[in-house]
């Protein structure tokens, strides 16, 4: 009952967090996105005729075959804002499929490599700076890589978010694939000690050594 007691809150944050991060009417769905396969990092001319609509969120593979490394391309999504674009703050992309190096009116605003293998099937939440975004046209390119025949892509829908949305998607996103699962790890580590010293003061539980040993292999 005590634990129940212990979860109810938990559950009760989680539910607030979620509801915190619901879509809003503020922010800019970016629906309008075009893919083309190359190699060159340089950001490709939109007027090359090999761009190809593609909708997202979606995941697929590079159709070049390849046995290992990493393959690249280019997604681009135009957009025409109306009215003051201060009012955006934050580009969200959603989970990215692998590594990505992004980019707004031909501006670098993030990116996610190799380096940071922790963390590249995270949502990306790059904020934009000041004037950045302007009235009429814009262009946002996402230089992806896929590592060999892997499935990659943006899982999600991207969008242009107000401060506000922005903060609570970004915080969201952090505590879900960055906070939790570490709290996760030492709540079973801690609970593997615990096993540990059960056995130590009666070592007839052998039961708490196996279960030491199933908590150690989880939070790998």
């Amino acid at each position: 009952l005590s634990r129940v007691r212990l979860l109810i809150p938990l559950a009760g944050a989680l539910l607030i967090m979620l509801g915190g991060c619901s879509p809003s009417r503020d922010a800019l769905p970016l629906t309008k996105w075009s893919v083309l396969y190359s190699e060159d990092e340089s950001i490709p001319s939109d007027n090359d005729h090999q761009w190809k609509p593609i909708e997202l969120p979606d995941m697929f593979r590079y159709p070049a075959p390849r046995r290992g490394g990493y393959g690249h391309l280019w997604l681009r999504a135009d957009i025409d804002i109306a009215g003051d674009p201060r009012r955006f703050a934050g580009l969200h992309l959603g989970r990215i499929y692998y590594t990505d190096r992004t980019f707004v009116n031909g501006v670098p605003i993030g990116s996610h490599t190799t380096d940071e293998l922790q963390a590249v099937h995270t949502p990306r939440n790059y904020p934009l700076p000041d004037g950045l975004l302007k009235k009429g046209k814009n262009a946002i390119h996402v230089y992806i890589g896929i590592y060999g025949r892997e499935f990659g892509g943006i899982w999600g829908t991207p969008a242009l978010m107000p401060p506000d949305t922005f903060l609570r998607r970004n915080t969201f996103d952090g505590f879900i694939y960055g906070q939790l699962p570490i709290g996760i790890v030492i709540f079973l580590l801690a609970q593997a000690m615990f096993n540990l010293a059960l056995f130590y003061y009666n070592r007839s539980e052998k039961v708490n050594v196996y279960a030491a040993a199933i908590l150690v292999c989880w939070s790998m």
